[in-house]
């Protein structure tokens, strides 16, 4: 999935009863992309010196490796995927999670039942570079009723985390609207 994707996935069952609508989505990688911008601009001036060398002693090895380094960083920040994460509303009231959250990449389900979300938001993230020109990143979280924050995700830009959080709102209503209109969960059978 790449970092900037954000698709909406929703699963029926043959008779078309909802099972489960849920939200696929990329997270950066801020430390891979910070060493390979340093990889990129050492590549740079190696080329560069390289360059210079190319006119005083002819063929030189430093322009070669300069450019295979400074070709390498660009294709890793151009097709890097982003780390994958995922929210899955199911029929039975589970919160499912295929590549876990940002603080327990390990779980594949949140505790509670999904009756209990009553928002789904974006923020700033706030441990993050201060630099001048550092694109800030934004956290995906949901609230419960009762008032706990579940961080989803972290290290997403701007777009994505709003996009993720428009949709998994989107998924979460669908899924409440036809419950809502089933004449009972007994019906659905089990879902697994």
């Amino acid at each position: 999935m790449s970092r900037n994707d954000v698709e909406l996935k929703i699963d029926r069952d043959a008779d078309g009863r909802l099972l489960g609508a849920g939200v696929q989505w990329g997270e950066t990688r801020p430390s891979i992309e910070h060493m390979v911008i340093v990889l990129g601009v050492i590549s740079f001036f190696v080329t560069g010196l390289g360059f210079i060398g190319l006119y005083a002693v002819g063929m030189n090895p430093l322009f070669t490796w300069g450019l295979f380094g400074l070709a390498f960083a660009i294709g890793v920040l151009v097709f890097m995927p982003g780390a994958p994460r995922g929210v899955y509303f199911r029929a039975d009231g589970r919160m499912t999670t295929p590549w876990g959250i940002y603080y327990h990449p390990h779980i594949s389900q949140i505790e509670g039942n999904h009756d209990h979300v009553v928002s789904i938001e974006t923020r700033v993230q706030r441990s993050q570079s201060r630099e001048a020109n550092a694109t800030p990143l934004f956290e995906l979280i949901m609230l419960s009723g009762g008032g706990d924050l579940i961080c989803v995700s972290r290290n997403t830009h701007e777009w994505v985390a709003l996009k993720a959080a428009a949709q998994l709102t989107h998924a979460l209503s669908t899924m409440r609207r036809e419950r809502a209109d089933a004449p009972s969960m007994e019906a659905w059978g089990t879902i697994s």
